[in-house]
C-alpha cells in the first residue's frame, strides 16, 4: 500500500490497490485453468494409449533386445606395477644440524628399524 506523507491512503489509492489485487487474482485463476486444461489433455492422451495397448498386445523378444558385451581390453592395466623400492621408505639421514638435537640419533635408529 502506498502511503502519503501523512500515513493515510486516499480513496483513489485504495481503489487502485484493490484493482491491482483483483487483476492479480484473475491472472492466477486463468493460469490455474490453463494448467488444469493441459493436465486433462495429458490424462486423456495417456488413457487413449493405455486402452489401445490393452487391445493390441505387443510381443517383445527380450533376447533380441540384448546387446552383446564388448571384449575386455585392459590396456595398461594388463601390465603389473613395479614393486615399491625400499629406498623410498627409508628415513632421510641426519644432517649436521639434526645431529645436534638431543635424542636425534635414537629417533633415527627407531625409524630405520
Amino acid at each position: 500500500m502506498r502511503l502519503r506523507q501523512g500515513g493515510v491512503a486516499t480513496a483513489e489509492e485504495r481503489t487502485w490497490e484493490r484493482e491491482q489485487k483483483r487483476r492479480l487474482e484473475l491472472a492466477g485463476q486463468a493460469d490455474a485453468e490453463r494448467r488444469n486444461d493441459e493436465l486433462q489433455r495429458w490424462i486423456r492422451a495417456l488413457e487413449h494409449v493405455l486402452l489401445w495397448s490393452l487391445d493390441h498386445p505387443v510381443r517383445v523378444s527380450f533376447p533380441a533386445m540384448m546387446e552383446p558385451l564388448p571384449d575386455f581390453q585392459p590396456g595398461d592395466l594388463a601390465r603389473p606395477l613395479q614393486p615399491p623400492s625400499p629406498q623410498n621408505f627409508q628415513p632421510k639421514p641426519l644432517n649436521a644440524f639434526t645431529r645436534l638435537l638431543p635424542g636425534a640419533k635414537e629417533r633415527f635408529q627407531m625409524r630405520w628399524e
